[in-house]
Parts: structure tokens; C-alpha cells; sequence
């Protein structure tokens, strides 16, 4: 019983359970209770009780700290100005639930056999995620089944409720297992770990997120390019070429087997998948367009305020304004009509914490710009630099060379979210948060 509150034994429950995605146990309203967060409640709650008894010493280096306490008194000062600061106040306890499980992996995360468990962790979680969004990836594209959003197939999703989303969680742990098959240093169970690199590379391709794609190339290249420690020259161009071919073929194999047992109206799955492909390049896809303007609204949105934004987690109201004036008039003249001054819950509901809030530029920086203004996104910005330039300065350090795979695999899966983040948000997801935490462990003996 003693080792259920055990801090690290919770944080490794915690990250273990992010592989389901949105499945929530708990709702009140808008607000979704995730089965990760009990765990990392109850290991936070731990380790502020023994700081506050003097028993442990909580450790965060100090341009962490300052970087981190910017970013939330931006956020503070931007709730004077946001339109639904309701919604900055739950966006920033879920924040800081984020910014929580950093700490509590850098706290309790001291030693290379604790880090070396957590990377087996992380990919543990994965081979259930993968296993099973394989599954419904072919059950949910039977004949007969409704295809969501009018799309010609279901793309694979597992526990998650948006394909984007899926693919930045299988470009978080693509990381990690890249730098495995790469430095040939066996962290993790070898039956377990290649049955969730192949349903990666099988589900990565009709999941159709063009910034997972582009993730997992740069991704590739870090972790070939450290491997080498920094010089290309000194790359086994053999190896390499062998590697990437290999993924090649499952990749292939994806489309293959997409095309066989995913069921379309008429249209080929490897037509629709190249389609996109190749959008990249001509501008033919409308998405790419939109995106586009949504950046350059969220840059002008900036500009014109650039000290508090418009609220954290209010891009929405910039973006696209769903909850219309006339109707957000409509519900206040009812309201003072009544003689009890009195609205149903749900229209209350609509004008203090509106329900739609995913209209966003889909670009993490120009969000945070948008929402929190310039200092807030100057903030964020030195906060992730410092976390690649120390962690890239103690991975030279470091001599167990399963330690290395697991800082470089962090590093690569940290790169790649960020590279992932030009096309769909970052923050406010725990993974950003857990392979920042995994770079900044430094352990007890140093």
C-alpha cells in the first residue's frame, strides 16, 4: 500500500495513463476530469506537504522558474481583457496542471534507473493507444458505419476524440522509440516495443495529420544527427538508408492495407492520402489556406494587443466568433425581462464558459501571442530554447548509454511537437509538458 503514495510511482501512473487521451471518468459542464490527473493530484499534493514539513526540497533551476512565473503573470494580466475570463481561469488550472507534472518528473525522477523506467512507460502506454486504434481504425471503416465529418474514411484516433490529436501523441512517443532502433540500446520489453513502432508507422499514414508527418522526418534527422554526435560527416550513410527504407516499406504496407479494409465511396484511400501529400506543395488544399489566415489574424490580434491579448484560451473570439453578439444580447435582455433575474443554467453557461473554444490559428506560438501578448510569447519561447540548449549541453555529459537514448529520444520527441505545433496546438496537451520534464531531470549524484 505504501508504494501507491509513492510520488514517482504516481507521476509513472500519470504518464502512463495520458495514452487515453480525452476518456473522461468525471464532468461537470464543459469541464472534463481525465483519469491521469487523479495520480498527479495526490503526487503533487504529496511533495508540496513534505516541502511544507521541510522534508523534501522541491528543485527547479531558477531561469525555469522565472520563465514558467512569466508565463502565468501573463496570463493573469491577460484575464482584465479577455472576453470569457472564466474560460482563462479554467485554461490556466489546466495549465498549470501541465506545468505540474513537469515539476514532479524533474522532483522525482533522480536517478538513471527511475528515467530508464519512465521511458518504458511512456512506450508501455503507447502499445495499448496503438493496439487499439488499430482496432477501431478497421471496425469504424466497416460497411455500412457513418463516416464523422462527411470524411471519406474514419481516421485512426484510439481514446483520443480528435485524429490531430492521436497523431501528436504518436509523434511524443515516435521520439523515444526512434532513438532506440537507432542506437540499438534495448530499454524496453523488444516484443512490445516493435509491435508499437510498426502500428506507428501503420496507423501515422491514414491518421493524415500532415504535421505528425512532418514531425516524425525531423524527428529522423535529429536523432540520426545526434547519433553522430553533431557531424554529418561521420553519418554511415548504409545504416541510415537502410533504416528509412525499412519504414518506407511499412509506411507502403499502411497504405496497403488501409486501402483493403477501409471501405470508401468510390475513392481510393493511397488517392486521398497522396492527395494531401502533394497539397503540401501545390496550395491545392483549402485547410492550408485557412490556417494561413488564421495566423495572419492571430499576428494582427497581437499587435493590437501586445501587453495583455485577448485572454488566455479566448482565440476563439479572434478566430472565429461562434457565440454571435446578437445572441450573447438576446439571452441578457431575457435576463433583466424576468422578475427573479434569473437564466437557465444553460444559457448562463453559454456567456460565462461557451462551449467551443477549439477555433484556434492551430499554431501554438501565434495562440499563445493572440491570447497572452508579446511578453507572454517571448516567455514561452525562452523557456523552450533553454530546455534544447541544456539539455543538448548535459546529454554530452551523460556516460551510461542507455541513459543517453532515453534524453536523446526526449529531445527528439520535444523537437518534434514543437515542429508538430505549426499546425496544431502544444500547451495545453501533457506531452509537450512530460518530455520537457524528462530533459530537465538532472540526478542526485551531480
Amino acid at each position: 500500500m505504501k508504494i501507491l503514495f509513492d510520488s514517482f510511482v504516481l507521476v509513472m501512473i500519470s504518464v502512463f495513463l495520458v495514452m487515453l487521451g480525452e476518456v473522461s471518468f468525471y464532468k461537470v459542464g464543459h469541464i472534463h476530469f481525465r483519469p491521469y490527473q487523479i495520480p498527479l493530484l495526490i503526487a503533487f499534493s504529496i511533495v508540496i506537504f513534505k516541502f511544507l514539513m521541510n522534508r523534501v526540497k522541491i528543485q527547479l533551476r531558477l531561469s525555469y522558474f522565472l520563465s514558467i512565473l512569466l508565463i502565468i503573470l501573463t496570463i493573469a494580466i491577460s484575464l482584465f481583457k479577455a472576453e470569457y475570463p472564466l474560460l482563462t481561469l479554467k485554461q490556466l488550472l489546466l495549465l498549470s496542471l501541465y506545468i505540474s507534472i513537469f515539476l514532479l518528473i524533474v522532483n522525482t525522477c533522480d536517478s538513471e534507473r527511475k528515467i530508464i523506467l519512465l521511458h518504458r512507460i511512456i512506450i508501455y502506454g503507447c502499445f495499448i493507444a496503438t493496439v487499439y486504434g488499430f482496432v477501431m481504425m478497421i471496425i469504424t471503416n466497416l460497411p455500412g458505419v457513418e463516416r464523422e465529418g462527411g470524411f471519406i474514411y474514419n481516421r485512426p484516433k484510439s481514446f483520443f476524440t480528435e485524429p490531430n490529436e492521436f497523431g501528436q501523441y504518436l509523434v511524443f512517443v515516435f521520439g523515444y522509440m526512434f532513438a532506440e532502433v537507432v542506437f540499438r540500446k534495448k530499454n524496453t520489453n523488444r516484443l512490445i516495443f516493435w509491435i508499437t513502432f510498426i502500428l506507428i508507422l501503420l496507423l501515422i499514414v491514414p491518421n493524415m495529420s500532415r504535421g505528425a508527418w512532418l514531425a516524425c522526418i525531423v524527428i529522423i534527422g535529429f536523432v540520426f544527427y545526434f547519433h553522430n554526435k553533431f557531424s554529418v560527416k561521420k553519418i554511415n550513410i548504409g545504416k541510415k538508408v537502410k533504416v528509412i527504407f525499412l519504414m518506407i516499406c511499412f509506411s507502403i504496407l499502411a497504405l496497403l492495407i488501409a486501402s483493403k479494409y477501409i471501405v470508401t465511396n468510390g475513392t481510393s484511400v493511397v488517392d486521398v492520402i497522396s492527395a494531401r501529400v502533394t497539397s503540401l506543395f501545390s496550395g491545392s488544399d483549402a485547410t492550408s489556406m485557412i490556417r494561413f489566415n488564421n495566423n495572419l489574424k492571430a499576428f494582427n490580434s497581437m499587435l493590437e494587443n501586445p501587453f495583455t491579448g485577448v485572454g488566455f484560451g479566448n482565440a476563439f473570439t479572434v478566430i472565429e466568433k461562434r457565440i454571435k453578439d446578437k445572441e450573447k444580447e438576446n439571452i441578457l435582455r431575457e435576463k433583466r425581462n424576468q422578475n427573479d433575474l434569473i437564466i437557465d443554467n444553460k444559457k448562463k453557461e453559454n456567456i460565462l464558459l461557451p462551449k467551443v473554444i477549439g477555433a484556434t490559428s492551430s499554431n501554438f506560438l501565434a495562440d499563445i501571442g493572440m491570447e497572452i501578448g508579446i511578453l507572454g510569447l517571448l516567455s514561452f519561447i525562452f523557456f523552450i530554447v533553454l530546455v534544447i540548449i541544456k539539455a543538448v549541453i548535459y546529454i554530452k555529459r551523460i556516460n551510461n548509454p542507455y541513459v543517453v537514448v532515453v534524453y536523446v529520444g526526449a529531445l527528439a520527441s520535444f523537437i518534434g511537437l514543437i515542429v508538430n505545433g505549426i499546425t496544431y496546438s502544444i500547451h495545453l496537451l501533457p506531452f509537450f509538458w512530460i518530455s520537457a520534464g524528462v530533459l530537465s531531470v538532472r540526478f542526485k549524484n551531480e
